[in-house]
C-alpha cells in the first residue's frame, strides 16, 4: 500500500590582476581551550551529548503567525495554525521516548512503540488508533480501527483512504471542507472541535495542529531515527553549506539526502521542490523516502519559519550548525530578537529533544553566534579569528575560485574550492565543522569541498564570449547583497553594474538599505522587480531609490556620477538584464542580485516561467 504526504496549501582588499593575496588570518591570536570534537549518530537515549552544553530546553515557545512561507489552502494558512498552537511550560520535558506527555492541557505525541513502524515496514496501511496513540487520551472508539493510507491538510489533494487533518487558523477553516475531503476519498478527518453531522469518521484531539507533527511521525515509522540528521539554519549560507556537506558526505562514502531551498534530493537525484522546511507530514513523508533509497544521513536547512512553528518537531537531530544572523523575515518576527528566538529555539528545544548525542557549530564570528556559544559552551565554532576551533591560517581568491588552510581539531587542512567570497570561506569553514562532528575523515572533507562545485543561484557563474564577468546570485539581504558585491568589487578590475530589485509582500525595511549597499558597492546600478507578488512594482522601487540617492552616497560617488546617470530604472526584469548587458564592457562584472535559482517570477497570483539565468542567455543569444 502507498504512504503519501502532500503539500498544503567582509569587503576583500583588492590585490593585484585580481588576486587576493594569501595573508594569516586575522584574530587575537589565543585559541580557547576545548574539548576535542566529537561523533555524533549514537542511539537514542545515549548519555553522552557533545556540543550541547548547558542548553536550555524547556522555554516557553512564543509563535507567531505565517507570512508567505505558508501555502494557503482555500484561504487558510497552515503555518498560522502552526503558529498559535500553546505554549510549552518552561521546564517542560521536550524528549520523544514516552508515549504520551501533556503540555499546557494537550496530549503530544512523543515517539516510542513499534507497532506504527513494523506496518510501515510491511507495507500496510495503519490503524488510525495506532496512529493516534499517545495523542488521544482514552480509547478512540470505532473510527480507530480504519486503514489509513496517506495524510493530507488540503482537501483539494485528498486521495482515497486518505486521513484529513483539519486545520484551523488563517482566513478560513478546514473543518468547513470536511465535505470536500469526503468526496474526493478520506476516510476519516481529525478535527478539534464538534461538528454537526460530519461527512466521515471524525476523531477529536485539543489542537489538530499539535497533533499533525506526532501523526505523521507515527504513519512514516520515525524515519528520522534511521539516519544522521543535519540541520542548518541562518539568514544566510544554508543552502551553499548543505550542498558542501553533501559534497563531503559523498566524498566519505556516504549517501546524503538533502532537504532544502533549491530541491530535495537523494544521492544527488532530484525528488521534487517545495518548501526550505516543509511542513511535518510532507518533512516526515520526504524523510521516509530517502530512507527507502538508501540514505545514509539528511541535511536539512531549517528556516526560522519552521522553527517557530515547529514544523520540525519529530525530526531526530545529530548536528546543529548556525551560519550568522542578519536582518530579513521582520515581516514575520517583528524584530531581531524575536528573529533570533526562532532560531535559538531551534538549538534550545529541538536539537536536545530527539535523544540523540548531538554536535553543534557556531559562527563565532557572528554576535548572535558568540551568544549560542555562551548557552553552549562546548560547541564547536567557527570563524576567521583565531580564537575559534576552525580558521583560516592562509587563503588567496581568484577568478577561478579560493585555495586556503584552514586550522581544526584534527589538524591543518589545506582545501580549494570555486567559490568565491569571504562568505563563501566561512560557510566552507561551517561545512568543514559539521564534517568532522559527523566523523568524517578529513582527507574527505578536503575532497568532499572541491567537488561540491559551484551552488545552483548562489555567485552562479554565467560563461560569456564577451570579456564579462557574469553571476547570478541569491541575496535579497542587506547582508547578503553587501558580502557578494563586495566579492565581485575586490575582484572587478572594471566596473561593476548591478541589477536587484526587492520582493513585494516583505520586510519593507530592507527596501533602502538594499539601495545603499547597491550604491556603495556598484558603479551602476539598474533597478527592476524581484518577485513583487500583490504590490506595485513601481512603489517598490520608489522604496528603494531613497537609499541609492542619501547624501552619504552622492559624496562618496562624486557629483559627475550622478550626472552620467549613476542608477536606471526599469521595471520589466528581462529588459533590465539586457539594458545591464549593453552598458557593460569587457573587463565589467555584472552581477544580477536577487532571485537566484528561482525559475518564476511571482507577479499577483500568478507564477509566471522566469530564470535569471536563462534570461541572460536568451540576451547574450540575441546579441547582447
Amino acid at each position: 500500500m502507498r504512504r503519501r504526504c502532500r503539500r498544503p496549501g567582509l569587503q576583500p582588499d583588492r590585490g593585484q590582476d585580481g588576486v587576493l593575496p594569501w595573508h594569516p588570518a586575522d584574530g587575537d591570536g589565543g585559541a580557547r581551550h576545548r574539548p576535542p570534537f566529537g561523533t555524533v549518530g549514537a542511539e537514542p537515549g545515549d548519555a553522552g551529548v557533545y556540543g550541547a552544553g548547558r542548553g536550555r530546553t524547556g522555554h516557553a515557545r512564543p509563535l507567531g503567525a505565517v507570512d508567505g512561507e505558508g501555502r494557503r489552502h482555500h484561504g487558510r494558512v497552515l503555518g498560522q495554525a502552526l503558529a498559535h498552537r500553546k505554549r510549552s511550560r518552561p521546564g517542560a520535558s521536550t524528549g520523544f521516548r514516552s508515549r504520551t506527555r501533556p503540555r499546557d492541557g494537550v496530549l503530544c505525541h512523543v515517539h516510542g512503540g513499534a507497532a506504527p513502524e513494523d506496518r510501515l515496514r510491511q507495507g500496510g496501511a495503519v490503524r488510525l488508533a495506532e496512529l493516534l496513540a499517545g495523542i488521544v487520551p482514552g480509547p478512540v472508539g470505532p473510527p480507530g480501527e480504519i486503514e489509513i493510507e496517506g495524510i493530507s491538510v488540503d482537501s483539494r489533494s485528498v486521495r482515497p483512504g486518505d486521513l484529513f487533518v483539519a486545520v484551523s487558523g488563517g482566513s478560513a477553516d478546514g473543518h468547513a471542507y470536511l465535505a470536500d475531503a469526503a468526496r474526493a476519498g478520506a476516510v476519516a478527518a481529525l478535527v478539534e472541535r464538534e461538528l454537526p453531522s460530519p461527512s466521515l469518521p471524525v476523531v477529536r484531539v485539543p489542537s489538530t495542529a499539535a497533533a499533525l507533527p506526532g501523526v505523521a511521525v507515527a504513519f512514516h515509522g520515525d524515519p528520522s531515527a534511521k539516519l544522521r540528521v543535519t540541520g542548518v539554519t541562518g539568514t544566510n549560507g544554508k543552502t551553499t553549506v548543505t550542498y558542501l556537506i553533501e559534497g563531503i558526505l559523498a566524498a566519505a562514502g556516504r549517501v546524503p539526502a538533502v532537504i532544502g531551498t533549491i530541491n530535495y534530493r537523494v544521492a544527488g537525484a532530484v525528488l521534487r521542490k517545495g518548501l526550505t522546511t516543509p511542513f511535518p507530514h510532507d518533512l516526515q513523508a520526504v524523510t521516509a523516502e530517502a530512507v527507502a533509497l538508501g540514505a545514509t544521513d539528511l541535511l536539512m536547512e531549517v528556516s526560522s519559519h519552521s522553527a517557530a512553528q515547529g514544523r520540525i518537531e519529530g525530526v531526530r537531530f545529530d548536528v546543529g550548525i548556525f551560519t550568522n544572523l542578519t536582518r530579513d523575515h521582520l515581516d514575520f518576527h517583528g524584530d531581531m530578537e524575536s528573529y533570533f528566538f526562532a532560531k535559538a529555539r531551534f538549538f534550545r528545544e529541538y536539537l536536545p529533544a530527539g535523544g540523540k548525542r548531538i554536535g553543534i557549530a557556531l559562527n563565532g564570528d557572528d554576535p548572535y553566534g558568540e551568544r549560542l556559544a555562551g548557552e553552549f559552551p562546548s560547541a564547536a565554532t567557527f570563524g576567521f579569528s583565531r580564537s575559534w576551533d576552525v580558521h583560516p591560517e592562509q587563503m588567496a581568491m581568484t577568478w577561478e575560485g579560493t585555495r586556503m588552510v584552514l586550522a581544526t581539531p584534527a589538524g591543518p587542512l589545506a582545501l580549494r574550492s570555486p567559490l568565491i567570497g569571504a562568505h563563501n570561506v566561512s560557510n566552507i569553514m561551517a561545512a568543514v565543522a559539521g564534517g568532522l562532528l559527523l566523523s568524517v575523515d578529513p582527507a574527505a572533507v578536503a575532497a568532499g569541498v572541491a567537488a561540491a562545485g559551484t551552488i545552483p543561484g548562489r555567485l552562479e557563474p554565467i560563461p560569456n564570449a564577451r570579456g564579462l564577468h557574469l553571476f547570478v546570485d541569491y541575496a535579497h539581504t542587506p547582508d547578503g547583497m553587501d558580502r557578494v558585491l563586495s566579492t565581485l568589487r575586490g575582484l572587478t578590475e572594471g566596473r561593476l553594474v548591478t541589477v536587484f530589485g526587492c520582493g513585494g509582500n516583505r520586510d519593507r525595511g530592507k527596501r533602502p538599505a538594499m539601495g545603499g549597499v547597491a550604491a556603495l558597492r556598484s558603479d551602476v546600478v539598474v533597478l527592476t522587480s524581484d518577485n513583487p507578488r500583490d504590490e506595485d512594482p513601481v512603489a517598490i522601487l520608489a522604496e528603494i531609490v531613497p537609499g541609492l540617492t542619501s547624501e552619504g552616497l552622492v559624496e562618496a560617488h562624486g557629483p559627475s556620477s550622478w550626472r552620467e546617470g549613476f542608477f536606471r530604472v526599469e521595471a520589466d526584469r528581462k529588459a533590465a538584464i539586457a539594458l545591464a548587458l549593453s552598458l557593460a564592457e569587457p573587463g565589467d562584472t555584472v552581477a544580477i542580485v536577487g532571485k537566484g535559482h528561482e525559475d518564476v517570477q511571482i507577479i499577483g497570483n500568478r507564477r509566471l516561467p522566469f530564470d535569471d539565468r536563462q534570461a541572460v542567455r536568451d540576451v547574450l543569444a540575441a546579441g547582447g
